[in-house]
């Protein structure tokens, strides 16, 4: 009989036992660092070629994580390399993470303040360097390339991104050594190769064109406009609202008095692209507007942020 009840008493324990560690909670995983979640939002910006970047940092089990990344590079095919999880691809720990993407492969970045993140990453065996900004932040020379101006009193707005804009680069050269570069915003799936939403187009005559020439072309400053930049800036935009009608400084009289173009801010990216130079800039405009029928329009409140840039002469 007391053995009985001593085994009774053996299997009552482990029964209350089960039951007592069933009811605990269910271990947390430790908290990263609180200061960590500033960095919470989409990231966007681009690398040393001018190529669009894009990160979301996310608080994800207790941790501020990094969940998904889009990185373009081979500027002649624009590959992407993404990747994303739902439970997060790295930690942001003190402002910092790192991804082991395997075969050599890396991402590392590093938050310094609420709207900037500097970084590198390896494909292929090739370093690139990005900076980035937070989008809901002030917009700068680590924005990705973007525009906004007022027209026909719409307030217009284009930001590169990875579906819809991409920014463009043109660079070409006419008779007597006359030299254009143009930056531009187009759409993505515009079958009409010529047709942006804006291009910025500057042009000189000159027969010098190394290195140092042309970072002194794109110093900031105040510039003239020109009749089809043949000696200044000329802008010209295809109005989304209007069938993407042509208007650009150039037509009609051309006549740009009490205008203004300005550049306010210029650096060069450090690349490893052999015999190109690239210049990214922040410029700031107001301009009268023609039509091919001489209509003209203002436009005001302009905003640039892009790229030019130049083939070295060999």
């Amino acid at each position: 009989m007391n053995t009985q009840r001593f085994f009774i008493g053996i299997i009552f324990s482990i029964l209350l036992q089960a039951f007592l560690l069933s009811c605990e909670e269910e271990k947390v995983e430790p908290t990263g660092n609180p200061d960590d979640k500033q960095y919470i939002g989409k990231w966007t910006g681009t690398t040393n070629e001018g190529l669009l970047v894009s990160f979301s940092i996310d608080s994800i089990n207790h941790w501020t994580r990094l969940s998904r990344f889009i990185i373009n590079y081979y500027r002649d095919t624009i590959n992407s390399h993404s990747s994303g999880h739902i439970d997060g691809l790295a930690k942001v720990e003190n402002g910092e993470f790192y991804i082991d993407m395997g075969h050599g492969d890396m991402l590392q970045g590093k938050f310094t303040g609420n709207n900037f993140l500097t970084g590198s990453i390896i494909i292929d065996n090739n370093i690139r360097g990005f900076s980035c900004t937070n989008e809901k932040g002030e917009q700068n020379m680590n924005s990705p390339s973007q525009t906004k101006f007022r027209f026909r009193e719409i307030n217009y707005s284009y930001r590169q991104d990875q579906d819809s804009v991409v920014s463009r680069l043109d660079e070409h050269l006419t008779y007597y050594n006359r030299k254009y570069f143009s930056s531009s915003l187009m759409l993505n799936r515009q079958t009409h190769d010529s047709v942006r939403l804006i291009k910025i187009t500057k042009g000189r005559l000159t027969d010098i064109w190394n290195e140092a020439a042309f970072l002194q072309y794109f110093t900031p400053g105040k510039r003239n406009y020109s009749i089809d930049a043949r000696n200044g800036i000329e802008i010209t935009i295809w109005d989304v609202e209007d069938n993407f009608k042509k208007w650009s400084t150039s037509l009609g009289n051309g006549n740009q008095q009490g205008s203004s173009f300005e550049i306010v801010e210029m650096q060069k990216l450090e690349n490893d692209l052999k015999g190109r130079i690239i210049i990214k800039l922040i410029a700031e405009f107001d301009c009268m507007m023609y039509d091919y029928e001489g209509n003209s329009e203002k436009l005001t409140d302009g905003k640039f942020i892009g790229f030019f840039e130049q083939e070295l002469e060999k």
